[in-house]
Parts: C-alpha cells; structure tokens; sequence
C-alpha cells in the first residue's frame, strides 16, 4: 500500500546562463526547472509530496543543458507524512548530467 511523503531536494548551482534542470522520481517527471527564482542565490529547494510503496526508489537530477552552468543535489530530506518522521541525506557536487540518488521506504523506515 502507498504512503504519502515528501521529498524535499536542497539542489546548488553555478550558471552562465539559468541551468535548467528536470527531477526524476522512479522513472516519473516529477518538475522541470528553467528559471532560478533568487538570481542573488545559488541554492533553491524542490518539494514535491510523493505516494510511494515500500522498497527501493532512485530520484534522478537530470541537467537539460549542461552549457547553461551546473547544478546538484547538496540534500534530501524525506518526511512520511502519516507519522511524521523524516530522514535527511547529504551528498556533494556532482559534475555528471545525471546524478542518481537512491533511497529505502519500509519496515525499517527511510534508509539509503
């Protein structure tokens, strides 16, 4: 059975132009990116509230034009929503197009 949680991706970026990137979550487009909101930061967080079933699960950060500049996931924080527990990971620059990070969901809650 899915249980909702959200998924809150701190993502950091150096640009020449505005970097466009996409989210993945599991294969499924979760937000596409073309504009930084606060041209005066480099760090933004995506959020999106996700029903997922138990088991192993991969969000994908996907550079749509890597000549616009970089960006990369510096967190995760993953929060079940029914009761409320929440578990942050952190990572650190990634030059790749697509930088992969996976995450648990089950009985022994919200693992990597």
């Amino acid at each position: 059975m899915a249980k909702e949680y959200k998924l809150e991706a701190d993502i950091s970026a150096v640009w020449i132009g505005i970097p466009a990137y996409r989210i993945w979550v599991d294969g499924e487009l979760m937000c596409e990116r073309s504009f930084w909101p606060d041209p005066d930061k480099n760090i933004i967080r995506e959020t999106v509230v996700l029903a997922l079933e138990d088991g192993e699960h991969e969000m994908v950060l996907e550079q749509v034009d890597a000549g616009l500049g970089s960006s990369w996931v510096d967190k995760i924080l993953i929060t079940d929503l029914a009761d409320n527990t929440s578990r942050l990971f952190t990572y650190g620059a990634n030059n790749s197009l697509k930088q992969h990070l996976h995450f648990s969901l089950g009985d022994q809650g919200i693992t990597r």
